[in-house]
């Protein structure tokens, strides 16, 4: 970590809702989309949508890990940290859908993939 003579910012100036707005924007836009097979994203919670999401599977072991980054000039201090489980349960839950995570996974699919309706992996 370079020195670079003066104290890290303030929490209340790198918390503040522009700073959290611009970094849940980037986040947004640096989602990579590899394949949009039969339209499932955007996911849909609307009863009269055939393609209708009941039920989310979440994989990973980094899913519910709180991860800001590592050292140099990611190492920033919020005062909370939404986990990937964390918001999309949140979301979910606003939606009525289900959310199970399979925390290890193997070589061998889980029981759980077969009744999900989506799978996300978390990978890192």
């Amino acid at each position: 970590r370079a020195d670079t003579g003066s104290d890290p910012p303030a929490t209340s100036v790198v918390a503040c809702e522009v700073h959290r707005n611009l970094a849940r924007k980037v986040a947004q836009e640096s989602i990579v989309l590899l394949k949009n097979q039969n339209d499932v994203l955007p996911l849909r919670s609307s009863a009269s949508d055939q393609h209708q999401t009941r039920k989310v599977v979440v994989f990973g072991n980094l899913a519910d890990k709180k991860n800001i980054g590592d050292h140099g000039s990611s190492q920033v201090r919020p005062p909370y940290i939404v986990t990937p489980l964390e918001g999309i349960s949140q979301a979910c839950q606003q939606a009525n859908v289900q959310v199970s995570h399979i925390k290890n996974c193997t070589a061998k699919r889980p029981p759980e993939f077969a009744t999900g309706d989506v799978a996300v992996a978390i990978v890192g």
